[in-house]
């Protein structure tokens, strides 16, 4: 699938459709209404580090002077533009860019860069900055900027929005929705039916294909196969003694890392991170629900903290492995605090390990394994 979309691209590109990037947790559903071929620069640099080509590009992008400090995703992506030997022919060039400023600090230079780079437009959603309760204004602020977009993209294609189409792919949106809160919800059962790496694979389709016919169709059965696995109490691992958190992005390049903790009879059920991807939206109203969706309030201690406790109850999990993540600061931040507060209020411990989720030049497999294999002996 992943393939697949990436090659359609590349299609699109001689067939003259207009193509462009976009970031993770935007409005992508906008672009498909408008029949433009969408990539995106943080998934294909998790499909480089998957298959272990991403730290040519990041030392590419590196010796022309981007800082090793920088997210390797964005360096990456640099590297890639110059690079010759990317996965499926690297990403087919952008006519035209889109970012949203919010959480990630990151994204807008990063776009800006190949703005540069390619010599193309590039649009910046300005999202409301909302510290915890979203308000009207902030709903009417990211509406505005959804508005403009459109009409930048209408500029650029020279066609008009059809609102019609708009609505359905909303609702397509708001299907594929509800199917990955389903199967994630499945995995409070136990055993657990499906575990982090296949998760991880799957999540493909909720964050690059939202408000298509193919997520929809991939979740109905992947849904139908994680229901067959409750109903026949058919688990991840034959038996299950430990349910685990995993906080912040995976190591892409070891996903099967967490396979890893299969001899403890140790499973992940719950990673936060990839049930952040779903928003449930209204067809009948499409502007002010895909705000509603992305305007992702600001991540505070309470906020997370909250969250975190709330997840783990339900999940029943037993112990936390913490990824501190140099490439994502934010997700990393107050991690420590978050470790304190799992264990004062349910007895959870954490292990938190440090690495990174796309370069992983600098990790030590023996002794990240070290450490798990220490943490499980005290947790059991």
């Amino acid at each position: 699938m992943a393939s697949k979309h990436y090659m359609e691209a590349h299609e699109a590109k001689k067939q003259g459709r207009p193509v462009t990037w976009i970031t993770g947790y935007d409005p992508v559903e906008i672009l498909y209404a408008m029949d433009i071929a969408v990539v995106y620069p943080e998934n294909y640099s998790a499909l480089c580090a998957v298959t272990q080509t991403a730290p040519k590009f990041i030392e590419a992008a590196e010796r022309m002077g981007y800082s090793s400090d920088l997210c390797s995703y964005a360096r990456n992506t640099i590297g890639t533009t110059f690079e010759e030997g990317a996965p499926l022919g690297g990403l087919a060039p952008p006519d035209f860019l889109v970012v949203a400023r919010k959480f990630c600090k990151t994204h807008v230079k990063w776009w800006q860069v190949l703005s540069r780079r390619f010599n193309c437009p590039l649009f910046i959603i300005d999202a409301p900055y909302v510290p915890e309760d979203e308000k009207e204004y902030h709903v009417e602020h990211y509406v505005s900027q959804l508005e403009d977009l459109i009409a930048f993209l209408e500029e650029r294609t020279g066609r008009k929005m059809d609102y019609d189409k708009l609505r359905e792919v909303v609702k397509l949106s708001d299907r594929a929705s509800m199917l990955w809160d389903e199967i994630m919800a499945l995995r409070k059962n136990s055993p657990c039916p499906i575990g982090a790496a296949d998760v991880l694979s799957c999540m493909f389709a909720i964050v690059t294909l939202p408000g298509t016919q193919t997520a929809v169709d991939f979740y109905e059965r992947l849904l139908s196969e994680v229901k067959e696995r409750v109903k026949n109490k058919i688990g991840v691992i034959p038996e299950e003694n430990y349910r685990l958190l995993w906080d912040n992005i995976v190591l892409w390049y070891n996903v099967g890392l967490s396979n890893y903790f299969h001899k403890y009879g140790a499973v992940f059920v719950l990673e936060p991170y990839t049930m952040v991807w779903s928003g449930r939206l209204d067809p009948s109203n499409p502007l002010e629900s895909l705000a509603r969706k992305y305007m992702a309030p600001f991540i505070n201690l309470k906020n997370r903290a909250d969250v975190l406790v709330e997840l783990c109850k339900q999940y029943r999990v037993d112990g936390a492995v913490m990824h501190s993540n140099r490439s994502c600061k934010f997700l990393s931040l107050l991690q420590y605090e978050l470790k304190d507060i799992l264990m004062e209020k349910l007895g959870i411990p954490s292990l938190i390990i440090e690495a990174d989720h796309c370069d992983g030049r600098a990790y030590s497999d023996a002794q990240i394994k070290m450490r798990i294999d220490a943490f499980m002996e005290m947790l059991g």
